[in-house]
């Protein structure tokens, strides 16, 4: 009887670990998943931000040339614009690069937890059936002390 306990804590134990391996895996997918999109996200909003910082030089431009401005404070002005504007793009992709980050060590990290349960499963199940054999050897008056036979 204490065998057939020790089997099936010995299969939950592995039918556990390997649901919390399907887990794991699934966590790990939906992390590199959510990566991939904050990567192309930061991509897509820098190449927005590029954009918009083109039509404002344009911008820029149009009114220093309708001012009659052809130099001097001018162009300071329209390169310490145009450096802001490069600064922001550059912002929009270091932050997006840090999520990405964050995103990929979860999900990296969701991929060792999965290994970790299939391998906790496994010896979940082995201790259960070491458990199991060792009281049903004791319970049944076997001696297992080796040379006690000597004594008398």
């Amino acid at each position: 009887m204490a065998w057939a306990g020790a089997i099936f804590a010995g299969v939950g134990a592995l039918q556990q670990g390997s649901a919390s391996e399907a887990a794991g895996k699934y966590n790990a997918e939906m992390g590199w998943q959510n990566a991939a999109i904050s990567r192309q996200n930061s991509i897509d909003e820098a190449n927005q931000v590029a954009r918009d910082n083109y039509l404002r030089k344009g911008d820029m431009v149009a009114h220093i040339g309708a001012s009659g401005g052809t130099g001097g404070s001018f162009l300071d002005v329209l390169g310490d614009s145009a450096a802001q504007m490069e600064l922001r793009r550059q912002s929009v992709l270091y932050a997006g690069a840090v999520r990405t980050n964050l995103l990929a060590h979860g999900a990296s990290l969701a991929e060792g937890e999965a290994a970790a349960a299939r391998v906790g499963g496994g010896l979940r199940a082995a201790g259960a059936l070491i458990n199991g054999s060792y009281g049903s050897v004791r319970r049944s008056g076997s001696n297992t002390n080796p040379g006690s036979e000597l004594e008398t």
